[in-house]
């Protein structure tokens, strides 16, 4: 083996990974009778001999590449019937988090209570039945006005989070948009931005039932799921 004289034939890397093991495949080139060269996906846990991979999978990459390709593009063709669905479904979980004035409306209010109650507990001498009276139901206003203002510090956070987890998904929606209709067409770096919004794992097993050298692929089809 030696370096990859040509990146474009693992358009996998990184997502490949040994069955057996869970180790992540690394890319080689092997030569088949001194004429042809072959790109190839390889697990090379070898080096710890008490934690070695006992299979060590090799897989052809066009073999892997091409079909884990054609899943993604069921994926997408799946994902165009209901993309109008998704875009609107965020849009109205954030615009519903947003339109929680819930919390601001309590604290408004315990505000104002509050602000009134010291105007009243003025009226009475420090120490009084009711100046203590009065201060105790303050520090108990001011214990639940510190409560609400945390809650809505932390639905201010989610609101962020949410804007962020919109802008991410719509880019993917995007992309959907971009490629629509030419999914069989995306070139190399296309193809790889795509396995890396979805999340593409590949999972390489050797296959029980046949000769040693054939592996079967096990794609984990399951990255995006809709109900």
């Amino acid at each position: 083996s030696h370096p990859h004289r040509n990146p474009k034939d693992f358009l996998l890397k990184g997502h490949v990974y040994c069955k057996t093991c869970n180790y992540r495949m690394h890319g080689r080139y092997q030569t088949s009778r001194k004429r042809h060269v072959y790109p190839y996906y390889a697990c090379t846990n070898h080096r710890n001999k008490y934690d070695a991979c006992p299979d060590l999978a090799v897989i052809r990459t066009d073999r892997v590449n091409e079909m884990v390709w054609e899943d993604c593009c069921r994926i997408f063709e799946r994902l165009d019937l209901i993309r109008d669905t998704i875009a609107r479904s965020i849009e109205e979980s954030l615009q519903t988090i947003l339109e929680n004035t819930q919390g601001k409306m309590l604290i408004s209010q315990l505000e104002e209570e509050i602000t009134f109650a010291k105007q009243e507990r003025d009226k009475h001498s420090e120490g009084s039945y009711y100046y203590r009276l009065i201060s105790q139901d303050i520090r108990e206003k001011e214990e639940k006005l510190h409560k609400y203002e945390e809650e809505q510090n932390k639905s201010l956070n989610i609101v962020k989070l949410s804007n962020i987890y919109q802008k991410s998904v719509l880019s993917f929606l995007n992309f959907l948009d971009t490629m629509k209709g030419k999914y069989h067409e995306a070139t190399f770096l296309e193809k790889r931005n795509a396995h890396d919004m979805l999340g593409v794992r590949v999972v390489i097993h050797p296959d029980m039932y046949e000769a040693p050298e054939a592996m079967t692929i096990d794609t984990e089809q399951e990255w995006f799921s809709v109900s």
